[in-house]
């Protein structure tokens, strides 16, 4: 039984990760709404699904919010023991 939650919750991390992708894009013109929903992430994502969705964030916006990697740490510092890392392919 367990088991099957634990997969539930996967399944359902994984599609809000690309929920709040499309979310973060469409608002990305304001950063205070952008920095509204970044905050939600936490709430619906597993710690692993969160790792790839954060660096996804810092590859796509970073450029448009250059103070967003300060933001990260401040917003996900009781989830991230380390620091968030960018993974530059």
């Amino acid at each position: 039984m367990t088991q099957i939650v634990q997969k539930i919750d996967l399944e359902y991390s994984r599609q809000m990760s690309a929920y709040q992708k499309k979310v973060l894009e469409s608002v990305s013109f304001n950063q205070e709404l952008f920095e509204k929903e970044l905050k939600k992430v936490k709430n619906w994502l597993l710690v692993e699904d969160l790792r790839e969705f954060v660096d996804w964030v810092l590859k796509t916006f970073s450029t448009m919010f250059p103070d967003l990697e300060s933001k990260i740490k401040e917003f996900f510092a009781d989830i991230f023991v380390e620091e968030p890392v960018l993974l530059i392919d």
